[in-house]
């Protein structure tokens, strides 16, 4: 299993949280304070603190899986229309 960030799946949580937390811009507090999130060798940290992301999990295969179901239903139509013109090319 992979985690997924936006439309992509990574392989590794630490991989799936880099491209998660590294989004996120830096802010400038109501009391002038830089809030930022820094990557360590724990983690990311803000504020003194670890973060963790809650991101969704995805499986690489099963996307894979519904790309090739996608692709074969868009071959199979294209067939089927060029089979449809080519009998009526045939009628007239």
């Amino acid at each position: 299993m992979g985690y997924q960030v936006g439309n992509n799946c990574y392989a590794t949580r630490q991989d799936a949280e880099n491209v998660y937390f590294s989004l996120v811009p830096p802010k400038i507090g109501e009391d002038g304070k830089l809030i930022q999130l820094q990557a360590s060798k724990l983690g990311w940290i803000l504020n003194g603190q670890i973060v963790k992301a809650e991101l969704p999990e995805c499986n690489p295969i099963d996307s894979m899986r519904d790309g090739s179901y996608i692709g074969w239903s868009v071959v199979a139509i294209m067939a089927a229309v060029w089979g449809m013109k080519l009998l009526w090319q045939k009628l007239r």
